[in-house]
This record gives C-alpha cells, structure tokens and sequence, in this order.
C-alpha cells in the first residue's frame, strides 16, 4: 500500500474546500487535522472532497468524526464530496461506522456518503 498522501485546500468566498487523495493514516493526521481546523475557523462550510482516497485508518476517521462535532458546536457545515473507494468503505463498515455491507444505517451514517451540504451531525 503507498504511503503517500495529498492534502490540498482552497479557501473561497463561498467556504473552504479540501481534497484529500491516496492513503491517509496516523503518519498524516497532524497534517490533516491543521488543514482541517484552518479550514473551519476561515470558513461557515468546509466541503472535504474524499473521491482521491483509496485508504483511511481508524486515526484518521476519529480525526474527520472530531471536527465533525466541532464544526456542528460552531453552527458550521461540514460535507464531504466524491464517491468513497470500495476498500474506505470495508474500513468504516469494519469499525461500525457504516453497516456490514458499506450502506449507511442511520442519518448519522449517511453522513460518510454524502454528497450535497448539509448540517453535520453528531452520531
């Protein structure tokens, strides 16, 4: 599996974008969380493009759940874009985050498969 990793962001007046390609782990999340917390103390909506991932470990997925809950105690938007690699979603599933076939259970759920804005909720 490459280690490798790209984490590019854009700041616009209409909110902050990220997108995030290759395989992102715990060697990466300090990186991910400044990108990430620049983006929601600049912006009301940070849309997180994940379409380029093609792995996510359990550090990173608590990284993307904490800023979730932080951006909904701030009344901000979080979303994320582009259609989730079969193997991120083996990783959500596994950790129960998504149900045992990668299809989301709940609204809170659905959140890992969403792709229009809407207001981040807690699970």
């Amino acid at each position: 599996m490459h280690d490798e990793i790209s984490i590019t962001g854009a700041i616009e007046a209409a909110g902050s974008k990220i997108a995030l390609r290759g395989n992102l782990n715990l060697k990466h999340a300090r990186e991910l969380a400044v990108s990430l917390q620049r983006a929601v103390a600049s912006s009301n909506q940070v849309e997180i493009d994940i379409s380029g991932l093609t792995h996510i470990d359990a550090s990173s997925l608590q990284l993307l759940l904490s800023i979730r809950k932080s951006t909904q105690r701030q009344g901000k938007v979080l979303l994320l874009t582009g259609r989730l690699d079969e193997c991120c979603r083996q990783v959500l599933a596994s950790l129960g985050l998504l149900g045992p076939g990668g299809e989301p259970r709940t609204p809170a759920e659905a959140f890992w498969l969403s792709q229009t804005a809407s207001k981040a909720q807690v699970a």
